[in-house]
């Protein structure tokens, strides 16, 4: 009997502080976007090779605007903007000299996790992964298995995004 009792409880342990982690994770969020309505930030943009080298690096400047408007400007090494209305998105390649218009997608958008409340409720699975000097860690992972993004982790301090890894 005591055998049966360890797995049981052990059970509740781990469900317990997984809806402990959730609701972290939500109210975190809910006090993150409580007076989001737009931002604005420069950002460095890199992909990480298997062997934990930084490759194809971009900067630039970006502003959000709930629910759904971005500007997204990538300024090194090639100029770039991608400019979204909540119903269209343009994407002016500047070395081509050509201009791409094409139906916004909103719903697994990782800009959208941070403006878009809704959207990101519906389409995202919240988990706090770590806390660290301040520092809050929360991972979002899509509910749909063919996202092309498949992780967007946001750390967040003093109700302010310090970082965005997607």
């Amino acid at each position: 009997m005591k055998k049966m009792m360890t797995p049981i409880a052990l059970l509740l342990l781990l469900f317990g502080t997984s809806q402990a982690d959730q609701h972290s994770a939500e109210s975190l969020l809910n006090a993150l976007r409580k007076d989001l309505m737009s931002l604005k930030a420069e950002f460095l943009q890199y992909q990480v090779t298997e062997d934990n080298k930084k490759e194809d690096e971009n900067t630039g400047r970006v502003w959000l605007k709930a629910p759904d408007q971005f500007r997204w400007h990538y300024q090194t090494p090639m100029e770039q903007l991608i400019v979204a209305d909540g119903k269209k998105v343009w994407v002016y390649d500047e070395d081509l000299e050509q201009v791409t218009v094409k139906a916004q997608n909103n719903k697994l958008n990782p800009i959208y996790v941070i403006i878009n409340e809704k959207l990101s409720e519906q389409n995202y699975t919240y988990k706090l992964e770590a806390s660290s000097q301040g520092v809050d860690w929360i991972s979002l992972t899509p509910k749909d298995d063919k996202a092309e993004v498949k992780n967007v982790w946001l750390a967040i301090k003093e109700n302010t995004i310090h970082r965005i890894k997607v």
